[in-house]
């Protein structure tokens, strides 16, 4: 007989996030592009200035307010030129 009990045993059961199934089922359509262009060109900018962009969204959806081209239009601005704008 095993002296081992069978509480470690067990796989642990994954963590289901909210929305999860959704996710799924978008990589299930494969080649289906889910991104918009706006978050394609913030991925463009340095990290300090996406996150800069989202901070200053303030709840706004990011679509609804910069276009992609204005998004790589903050490319080569230092970042005080970036807060000014944003502001």
């Amino acid at each position: 007989m095993n002296s081992q009990s069978n509480y470690g045993a067990q796989s642990p059961t994954p963590l289901k996030l909210q929305g999860s199934s959704t996710m799924d089922s978008q990589r299930q359509r494969g080649s289906e592009s889910t991104i918009s262009q706006q978050l394609v060109a913030l991925g463009e900018l340095e990290f300090r200035k996406g996150f800069l962009i989202l901070s200053y969204l303030g709840g706004k959806n990011l679509e609804e307010v910069l276009s992609a081209d204005q998004i790589r239009g903050f490319k080569d601005l230092s970042m005080r030129e970036l807060e000014s704008r944003m502001w």
